[in-house]
């Protein structure tokens, strides 16, 4: 065998040939297997036509129900059943006479309850609510 030792006055020089061959094979790659998105300006887009801006000006109804400290439900500033009911009839017939109104919109219900009003007022209003059949209901974060 012969081995010969590489003498310290032999410089060895580092090949950037390879090295830029293989960027640029994986820059090929990269951009082969990228797909491009068209942007949102280049989209065909259909703008809404007269007869749907006159759907849009139905607001859809919002029932605000409103609860104090004693537990006196009001709605648009009329009361509805005693602050020692637990049933609230008036109220279900009243959210039950305004979903039969409405033919193809459900109304949304806020209930408005007062901080320090108990809990077992707020599920009697729900408990009404579920009764009316009423799904949308909401309490606000003011």
């Amino acid at each position: 065998m012969n081995l010969r030792r590489l003498g310290e006055d032999k410089v060895v020089l580092f090949q950037m040939t390879p090295m830029i061959d293989c960027v640029f094979l994986l820059l090929i790659y990269f951009m082969s297997v990228t797909t491009f998105q068209p942007e949102e300006s280049e989209l065909a887009v259909g703008l809404p036509a007269e007869a749907v801006r006159e759907v849009l000006k139905e607001f859809p109804l919002e029932i605000a129900i409103a609860i104090s400290v004693t537990g006196q439900i009001t709605i648009d500033g009329a009361k509805y059943d005693d602050a020692s009911s637990r049933n609230l009839p008036q109220l279900v017939t009243k959210l039950k006479a305004v979903s039969s109104n409405l033919k193809q919109q459900e109304p949304k219900v806020i209930i408005r309850a007062h901080v320090d009003v108990t809990h077992e007022r707020v599920v009697d209003v729900l408990n009404a609510c579920a009764e009316a059949d009423m799904v949308d209901v909401s309490f606000p974060m003011d």
